[in-house]
Order: structure tokens, then C-alpha cells, then sequence
């Protein structure tokens, strides 16, 4: 029996990676890729604990300039003392363009937010405000990438 698409996508549990009920169904298998952001053209997954993944979909196979902000990341990296992730891998595949790296330590500052004092508010504040002006340094005198193209806004 061939099925239609609508009747393959209605026996689908996850849409982000096509796991369906039945593979929970026979076996022990708890997958530890996760969907943590999706939105326009562009989404990412946890890879277990340590490393995340993220895709972006270019629609014109000729358009080969990453889509990426893995060359931001090194630069920061590089040029300040923020805290960013280590950028493991990049590469195209298709019209897909991927960023492997690792994941950050810690929780988020909104998770925090209601447990937290007043005093330690004010302290995370000042850490972001040295961060910004970090941030300010790293000036170009163009409006271009980092590797010299022009801006893509999607």
C-alpha cells in the first residue's frame, strides 16, 4: 500500500527530523538530538550536552557565500575576552550550509532571573555592559562580511 504524503506526515511525531511513533514503538532508542531554535530559514539542534548544530537553507545553489556566523564567532573569539563557542566544523551540503560547534556551559540569565537578587542582577549587567563596549572595538570602516562580500539580509 502506497501512502500519500499527507498520510507519511500524520504518522510523523517530529517534523524537525521525521521520527515517527512507531520507532518509539519498537525500540529503546531516546535520541539526543533536540530542536532548540527554528525560525525563516535557519534552525539548530543539540547535539547531546557539549556541541550544537546550525543550519541555514540558501534557495540559490549558486550562492555559495556562508551563511554562517561562524566567522563572527572566531573573530570575537579572537579579539575579546567573551566567551563564545569553539567552532568545531563548517561546510555545504546541497543548498544547506551547516556550523558544528560547541555548546557553552550554563544556564540562561532568564532562567535566573526570578531566583536571583538585586545585587547579582546589577553585577550580570556590568558584565554584558564590558562585553558591549568589547564589542564596539571591532569596527570596519565598510559595511561589508568578514570575509570582504556584502551583507545578505534575510
Amino acid at each position: 500500500m502506497v501512502l500519500s504524503d499527507e498520510e507519511r506526515w500524520s504518522q510523523v511525531t517530529c517534523n524537525a527530523c521525521g521520527w515517527k511513533r512507531e520507532f518509539s514503538e519498537c525500540s529503546f532508542y531516546i535520541p539526543s538530538l533536540k530542536v532548540i531554535y527554528g525560525v525563516g530559514k535557519r534552525g539548530a539542534w543539540t547535539i547531546g550536552d557539549k556541541y550544537i548544530l546550525k543550519e541555514v537553507r540558501t534557495d540559490d545553489p549558486k550562492d555559495y557565500q556562508p551563511r554562517s556566523n561562524a566567522p563572527s564567532i572566531e573573530l570575537v573569539s579572537k579579539s575579546t575576552s567573551i566567551p563564545v563557542p569553539e567552532i568545531v566544523r563548517t561546510w555545504f551540503d546541497g543548498n544547506r550550509y551547516y556550523t558544528w560547534m560547541t555548546r557553552i556551559p550554563g544556564v540562561t540569565l532568564k532562567s535566573l532571573l526570578s531566583t536571583i537578587t538585586k545585587e547579582e542582577k546589577d553585577q550580570y549587567a556590568k558584565e554584558v555592559a564590558e562585553y558591549i563596549l568589547q564589542l564596539r572595538n571591532l569596527t570596519s570602516p565598510l559595511p561589508k562580511c568578514l570575509d570582504g562580500s556584502i551583507p545578505y539580509d534575510d
